[in-house]
């Protein structure tokens, strides 16, 4: 077994040394003054921050894209365009109307075309309103109206399969008889 030294006893505290690291820290207390947050400021701050970081951001990605569409060959304003040759105008497309029509969606962003009007002296009629009917009554009432129809069956996450989803021209639209209306069936939910 080993055998440590005996150990200096503990040494008694000085009052004195106590009375004077008190009083040292009541005057360091008494003098320091209070942290002042200026929580409106801070709020600017970050609002600045933030909007200057998404500005910054959206330079960046128009600067990219723009790069990239100069660099692109075959692109009409740049790449591989002749020396001193100008860029094709753009051409943009107007909305589509309120009034326009599911019949023809597009591939990309899904824009429905307009519909045409009836031609002049032709025998009009008001589609009825089909929306949420089944396939056969809808296609019943369209029947009775003497109107002729053009069934699209489309996926829907709301409507049960076999329920109408919309059709074109809408409900209580006048079409020529001769004009099919463009009905829009839910094949239910994706995989059901």
């Amino acid at each position: 077994m080993i055998r440590f030294p005996p150990q200096d006893p503990v040494p008694t505290p000085d009052p004195a040394f106590e009375k004077d690291l008190l009083a040292a820290m009541t005057a360091f207390a008494d003098t320091t003054a209070t942290p002042v947050i200026d929580a409106a400021g801070i709020r600017r701050a970050v609002r600045r921050r933030t909007a200057l970081t998404g500005a910054a951001a959206v330079a960046a990605v128009a600067a990219i894209a723009t790069g990239a569409a100069l660099l692109l060959p075959g692109s009409p304003s740049g790449g591989d365009r002749p020396a001193g040759t100008a860029p094709a105008p753009a051409v943009h497309s107007a909305p589509p109307s309120p009034s326009a029509s599911p019949s023809s969606l597009s591939a990309t962003k899904g824009t429905p075309s307009p519909v045409a009007p009836p031609a002049p002296g032709a025998t009009t009629v008001t589609v009825p309103p089909v929306t949420g009917l089944t396939r056969d009554a809808a296609t019943r009432l369209l029947d009775a109206a003497g109107l002729h129809y053009e069934v699209h069956e489309l996926t829907d996450w709301k409507l049960p399969a076999g329920s109408v989803i919309n059709s074109a021209p809408l409900p209580g639209h006048t079409t020529a008889t001769d004009t099919p209306v463009q009905l829009f069936i839910s094949k239910g939910r994706p995989g059901s």
